[in-house]
């Protein structure tokens, strides 16, 4: 195990690019630092980024999509451009909330409020080639999530906002499983992360985690925790594990077969708050209440 001091208050989201080389961390202050974890080197920082929006860095980890606070897309070899992406479709409405890049590197999602006053029934999915930056074909009804990810193979793609879950395919946008938070849920505190090899995808609001199958588009699992809510959660690179990051701020690993909690670690580092696997499954990273990268190996 060790600790990078990223020299900002409490960090709050942690995301590898894909190919593992570039590890961006958002902190309590609005500052996104993209770190050389290996060297413990930051790279790239950007000021005034917004916490609730979605970060997203590219498979070859060379793009930084983020909202600083307008959506951006910056070059982490701190080269020009820095690309402002046009609109993909006409109309009214903007940029905020999720995106995320294809996992073949070809493309970037985002979602666009169609209607901003009528945000949770209305707004499309725009789409950009990363060659070029021209708009390509989206999707004109699509909800307007503020958060979306992309299985590893690229089938399909998922969003959730407050109110509800969707699991969609990526080409033709049609409705494959979707839910809802329990009656009792109301918070703008979301999750949405694929297993490693597809075949699962997690999701929740709040105290409430769901366990979806995305073949049958199903879900075979509900973890639940009135007492505490889940403040982050990512499968281990092998996918057999879940661990999720409670408001304890400890970590707590789930077996996917039996669902019971097999570790919990807190490291006495300060409370965590966000967490991240390497592609590699080589590592995972925590980050605390006060602004420490907690770097431990998966063999730990």
């Amino acid at each position: 195990m060790r600790l990078i001091d990223t020299g900002r208050p409490g960090i709050v989201r942690l995301a590898f690019g894909g190919d593992g080389r570039l590890l961006l961390a958002t902190a309590t202050d609005h500052d996104l630092t993209v770190w050389d974890w290996v060297a413990g080197e930051a790279v790239l920082s950007l000021a005034r980024c917004s916490l609730d929006a979605q970060p997203a860095l590219s498979a070859d980890s060379r793009f930084l999509a983020c909202f600083a606070p307008d959506f951006r897309v910056h070059r982490t070899d701190r080269q020009p451009p820095l690309v402002t992406p046009s609109r993909g479709e006409p109309g009214s409405g903007e940029l905020v909330g999720g995106a995320a890049f294809s996992p073949d590197g070809k493309s970037l999602v985002a979602t666009q409020y169609a209607h901003p006053f009528d945000r949770y029934t209305s707004g499309r999915l725009v789409r950009w080639s990363t060659s070029n930056w021209q708009p390509q074909p989206g999707f004109a009804i699509w909800p307007p999530f503020d958060r979306l990810a992309f299985d590893r193979g690229g089938q399909y793609l998922a969003g959730i906002n407050p109110v509800r879950f969707e699991l969609r395919f990526a080409v033709s946008g049609g409705l494959n499983g979707w839910a809802v938070p329990g009656a009792n849920v109301r918070s703008r505190q979301m999750h949405l992360t694929f297993a490693p090899g597809g075949g699962q995808v997690a999701f929740g609001w709040h105290t409430e985690l769901h366990i979806m199958d995305v073949g049958p588009g199903k879900v075979v699992k509900v973890i639940s925790d009135m007492k505490q809510a889940f403040r982050d959660v990512a499968f281990t690179a092998d996918g057999r594990r879940l661990a999720t990051v409670s408001d304890d701020g400890t970590i707590a690993f789930h077996d996917m077969q039996t669902w019971k909690i097999t570790q919990r670690f807190d490291w006495n580092s300060g409370p965590l708050r966000c967490l991240a696997f390497s592609p590699d499954g080589a590592c995972g990273v925590c980050g605390t209440v006060d602004g420490k990268l907690i770097i431990f190996d998966m063999e730990e």
